[in-house]
């Protein structure tokens, strides 16, 4: 009888779940920030002149670096793409200086980014109006070749501010 006592008491407590295993805590979730950036470095496989969203934005940062261009003077670029990224934070959160993967993904008119790199491109907050919370940059690299215009820059959104979960 001892025995058989002795085996329930240790398989309910084999089997026993604990809380954290089954539950969420209240907003614990994944963020996600987002930017729009520039792919440069395309073996003419980018935008080319004709799709003006790009070739405003490169316009656009050549005048932030002091080199102001018109849009005509641009006319021939086919090494540039417009690009949207992603980047998703744990639900844990994001420290200042976390690496997270940034996906990114064409905008425009461009047939590959392979052999592209992502120009520093700040990223936002999940809310709009939230900020800035980190800075994606780097090397992209196609997951699947089949899909040339879908990349991912590993490590490549660097957590400038916190942004954690409130739990």
């Amino acid at each position: 009888m001892r025995f058989i006592a002795l085996s329930l008491l240790l398989v309910s407590f084999a089997s026993a779940a604990r809380i954290a295993d089954v539950t969420v805590p209240s907003n614990q979730r994944t963020n996600v920030v987002t930017g729009l950036g520039l792919v440069y470095g395309l073996k003419g496989t980018g935008d080319g002149g004709d799709f003006q969203p790009a070739i405003r934005m490169v316009a656009s940062a050549l005048q932030k670096f002091d080199n102001p261009v018109s849009v005509v003077d641009l006319k021939a670029v086919k090494n540039v793409a417009l690009v949207s990224l992603t980047a998703t934070i744990p639900a844990t959160g994001g420290r200042e200086g976390d690496p997270i993967d940034v996906y990114v993904t064409s905008l425009g008119a461009a047939g590959s980014l392979k052999g592209g790199r992502l120009f520093v491109t700040p990223m936002r907050g999940p809310i709009p109006g939230s900020g800035i919370f980190a800075l994606s940059e780097g090397a992209l690299l196609l997951e699947d070749p089949s899909t040339p215009t879908v990349a991912v820059v590993k490590g490549g959104c660097v957590m400038e501010s916190d942004l954690r979960s409130n739990y």
